[in-house]
């Protein structure tokens, strides 16, 4: 991740927006061949003088950064200096008084100031806060998020996904004015209304990294610095591991150690853009590049002499007596052995792909639990992407590979013709900002545009299937569900995953004095033919969606390997036709959203697709008491092996909080394989101790495959 951090930019005239933006690009683009930036960072002093002409100047260099270094507004962070209040506003905030005419509350300490021993200037409180309302605005036109006026709100949260960073900003120019100058600090109301927030989502509180952003330094010979430091304290507590500040023109680093394990490592970057007369001597013009890499952080510092030259480096980071170096490293915390949880290894984030030693340990793990036969697969759409031709366009009727959700999702919206305003739940970002209105590619395919890549649509993942086919079936129940059945009635050649199970059941064979189960989430019958086409015998058990309108009458069903039906109505004391308990005789796939097998006479509703389906199956019954008792028993016994089933799906979640609830069943232990995952997926597995990996599951079993083969 790169993060470029500059601070005391005192921007003046768009000319200087320009020369110093076509200066900067170059030195990015160029020098450090950095095409692409994370996040963009300010720490104050954004203008000189507070004004709405140089605010202008600023913005369109942001905006500048933002198109060429493909930033959104979330990823940039902005916060005041002291001259990003507008010192006329401070001024007219204070009005001439008789001293023996103010009240108590008016000659509070810091509040006015004396003319002499009769008359003071007393500032009113509201006309005070608009010292800030040009910066105030500039952060919204620029962030379209209206920066604060009252202190004790004068903080932004600032969340990045994709890394699991948090970053919070805050004013620690709150205090300062015209006349008093050397007041910097934090605001103690701001600070705890910013952990509040951040204490209250869990994704905030549980972020892998946490940076917090102010303008003014906790050390300097001048006065202008923050003398109180308790709210290091509070920021070292709730697990801040970097601060970024400016201020004293100089790049530099420090830290300030709360604990031995609650150290915050302190950073100042030098003016980007301060006047000549304002330099440090031997400190021209500089900026930070930041890259973050695991446990470490890498601090480029760049340096410019001259006021039209070109950016270049800053070796003024000590190595020895002789050297200097053009970066300095931080380790971020120090690489923890694996915990073990019950012979499992676990991992905090599972952003980064594991290592060969730790793939090692997971498969040996995982070798020991099927030699024992406690493992259940647990599949869903995910696995139906594996053997696709790279050159495979759009899923469609005619295809002979199963869809995944999101394939079905967009395939239907072609079929029932449903607005999507009514079934987009998330938006492209820039559009959800309101920088651009959107696009449709065309009148024949009215597929939403992303403004921010215009080539690419957006991302068909986002349309919730269950909520695509809710509308569907309000609006054309019958075509909905005749182009379902169109679907899921084919025959679908199974892929090598599906043909893997097969060969894993066989490895497991009978253990513990029965046969091995496998759960899908899946509506197709790939995994079902995959059994066929190796003539391995299997009893299948599937939801079926009865027509009773409150729910009560669904449940599931047994098909055994000749094709014969049994409704299973009594789930504790169920037996086959030939009375012997499920997995007795032969392995089972359990389908626990139904489907539409061949056999399958009645024409019954056996999907649980729409959001009312997803409510009738998950709020009306409990799941656990439809299913066969041994098969639920197995199922909480054994260790799962979660393949192509995400986390990022409420209704996804809910079926595992039934199957296992957490009053019950605290932890899930087994695995997940999934690829490119985000901070919510990594999160959710961890939280009931299920080893996540990131990796394709392609790979992965073929990682598995090969130790499962005889030498």
């Amino acid at each position: 991740m790169y993060i470029v951090h500059l601070s005391d930019l005192h921007f003046g005239t768009k000319n200087d927006a320009n020369n110093w933006y076509n200066q900067l690009y170059t030195d990015l683009h160029e020098e450090l061949k950095c095409s692409s930036l994370d996040a963009l960072v300010l720490s104050g002093d954004i203008v000189s003088n507070s004004t709405p002409e140089e605010y202008e100047a600023a913005r369109e260099f942001i905006m500048n950064l933002m198109i060429d270094f493909r930033l959104r507004r979330s990823e940039v962070v902005i916060v005041p200096g002291n001259h990003d209040l507008n010192v006329e506003k401070a001024e007219e905030a204070y009005t001439l008084k008789d001293r023996q005419k103010c009240t108590s509350q008016e000659l509070e300490e810091g509040h006015y100031i004396k003319v002499s021993e009769d008359v003071v200037r007393v500032r009113d409180e509201e006309q005070y806060k608009q010292r800030f309302t040009y910066f105030s605005k500039f952060h919204e036109t620029v962030l379209k998020r209206l920066y604060p006026l009252d202190s004790e709100h004068q903080y932004t949260l600032h969340h990045f996904p994709d890394h699991d960073l948090l970053i919070l900003g805050l004013n620690s120019a709150w205090q300062l004015d015209h006349q008093y100058t050397s007041r910097a600090s934090i605001n103690p109301h701001a600070l705890s209304n910013a952990m509040t927030e951040i204490n209250y989502n869990y994704t905030y509180k549980n972020s892998h990294l946490k940076i917090a952003v102010w303008h003014h330094p906790l050390k300097s010979p001048f006065e202008d610095r923050i003398t109180d430091h308790g709210f290091m304290e509070q920021l070292a507590q709730n697990g801040f591991r970097l601060a970024l500040h400016g201020h004293i023109h100089r790049a530099e680093k420090e830290d300030f150690k709360y604990r031995p394990e609650k150290q915050i490592d302190i950073i100042a970057a030098g003016t980007f853009g301060a006047p000549v007369r304002d330099w440090v001597p031997d400190y021209p013009r500089q900026y930070n590049l930041l890259k973050w890499e695991g446990n470490k952080l890498t601090v480029y510092t760049r340096k410019r002499k001259e006021l039209y030259g070109a950016w270049q480096v800053d070796a003024m980071c000590p190595q020895d007596i002789l050297t200097a170096l053009s970066h300095y490293e931080i380790e971020l915390w120090k690489p923890k052995k694996p915990e073990l949880k019950n012979g499992k290894t676990l991992q905090k984030v599972a952003f980064k792909p594991p290592s060969p030693e730790q793939l090692d340990v997971e498969y040996k793990n995982l070798l020991e639990a099927i030699s024992n036969g406690e493992v259940v697969p647990f599949v869903g759409a995910g696995i139906n992407l594996c053997d696709r031709p790279k050159e495979m366009g759009s899923w469609q009727l005619d295809s002979q590979y199963p869809p995944t959700d999101s394939e079905l999702a967009a395939y239907l919206t072609n079929i029932v013709h449903t607005p999507y305003d009514e079934i987009i739940p998330i938006k492209c970002p820039f559009y959800a900002n309101h920088l651009h209105e959107p696009k449709r590619s065309s009148s024949e395919n009215p597929v939403l545009i992303c403004p921010l890549f215009t080539e690419q649509k957006v991302m068909l993942e986002e349309i919730a299937l269950q909520r695509l086919s809710q509308y569907a079936d309000l609006r054309e129940a019958t075509s909905l569900y005749n182009t379902l059945r169109a679907i899921f009635r084919r025959n679908y050649s199974p892929n090598k995953l599906h043909r893997f199970l097969v060969d894993l059941v066989g490895i497991m064979d009978k253990k513990n004095d029965r046969y091995p189960l496998l759960v899908t989430a899946n509506f197709d019958n790939a995994l079902e033919n995959a059994f066929r086409e190796a003539r391995k015998e299997f009893d299948l058990v599937s939801y079926i969606a009865k027509p009773q309108s409150n729910g009560q009458g669904d449940g599931f069903i047994h098909q055994t390997p000749k094709g014969k039906v049994q409704t299973i109505r009594d789930p504790n004391k169920y037996t086959d036709e030939n009375g012997s308990p499920l997995l007795k005789k032969r392995p089972v796939i359990l389908k626990l959203y139904g489907g539409l097998e061949r056999t399958d006479s009645q024409r019954r509703k056996g999907f649980v697709i729409t959001e009312d389906h997803y409510i009738d199956y998950l709020a009306h019954r409990d799941i656990s008491q439809l299913l066969p008792s041994n098969l639920l028993n197995t199922l909480r016994q054994s260790e799962i092996l979660f393949l192509g089933y995400s986390l990022r799906y409420w209704n996804h979640r809910v079926i595992l909080h039934r199957l296992w609830p957490e009053a019950q069943f605290p932890n899930i232990y087994g695995w997940a394989i999934h690829s490119s995952p985000g901070i919510m997926e990594s999160a959710l597995w961890e939280r009931r101790s299920t080893m996540f990996l990131n990796m394709f599951l392609e790979d992965y079993i073929s990682g598995l495959n090969k130790r499962l083969q005889p030498t």
